[in-house]
């Protein structure tokens, strides 16, 4: 599997068809994720990162949006660690990541 991330392209390319309708919150996860592929990453961790601010209590918002990627990619590619968060379960060869700023 070969998952392409263009930053600035907003586009996202799993084994040469495009995934469309991404999100800007969606594609910004998935860029954050897939910048290092295999790390868990907690719901806090993500949102601070995405949103910029502390989450909530009992803030659902981050699981919303990972269950709307999986749904547009691929539920394999983003997996769940119970009690701890999500991570790409992708190894790195098989993430391409293009940002030209």
């Amino acid at each position: 599997m070969k998952l392409t991330v263009d930053s600035s392209r907003h586009l996202v390319i799993k084994d040469e068809h495009r995934i469309k309708d991404l999100t800007k919150k969606e594609f910004q996860i998935l860029w954050l994720m897939c910048q290092d592929p295999g790390r868990v990453f907690s719901r806090d961790q993500l949102f601070r990162q995405i949103w910029g601010q502390e989450p909530r209590f009992q803030d659902r918002t981050v699981d919303v949006h990972i269950v709307q990627l999986r749904k547009k990619i691929d539920k394999a590619i983003i997996k769940s660690i119970k009690g701890v968060g999500y991570k790409v379960n992708l190894d790195r060869e098989e993430v391409e990541l293009i940002d030209i700023s």
